[in-house]
C-alpha cells in the first residue's frame, strides 16, 4: 500500500540474464479494453473472463463502501444524543444561545 492503490494496478517488472528483477512501472489505472489492454489479456491468460475480472476489481471497493456507510450510519444514530448534551436527540441550540450567536455574528 506504499504507493496508494487499491483494488487493480499493472506493476511492469524486468528480469535480466542472471534471474534479477528490476521494477519498472507501477500503472495505478491499466487498461479494461476486452480483448486488448493488458491486464484484460493477463487474467485471459490465468483462465479468468472479462465479467469475473471486472467483478473482483469492483468487490474490494464495494465492500469498503459498505463499512463506510455502516460506520456513517452508526455515528448519526449516536450524533443526535451528543448533539448538545441536552438528549433531546434534536441536534438544536437552545434560543438563548442561539440569539447570542446571532448578535455575535456567528449564525
Amino acid at each position: 500500500m506504499a504507493l496508494g492503490c487499491r483494488d487493480v494496478a499493472r506493476i511492469d517488472f524486468k528480469m535480466d540474464a542472471r534471474g534479477r528483477f528490476y521494477f519498472l512501472e507501477c500503472n495505478p489505472l491499466p487498461g479494461l479494453t476486452p480483448g486488448w489492454s493488458d491486464l484484460v489479456l493477463i487474467a485471459q491468460g490465468a483462465g479468468m473472463d472479462y465479467r469475473t475480472l471486472i467483478g473482483e476489481i469492483l468487490s474490494g471497493a464495494i465492500r469498503r463502501y459498505k463499512e463506510r456507510e455502516q460506520s456513517r450510519r452508526a455515528a448519526a444514530d449516536l450524533a443526535p444524543q451528543t448533539a448538545n448534551g441536552n438528549g433531546n436527540g434534536n441536534g438544536m441550540h437552545s434560543p438563548e444561545l442561539a440569539g447570542s450567536e446571532m448578535r455575535e455574528g456567528k449564525g
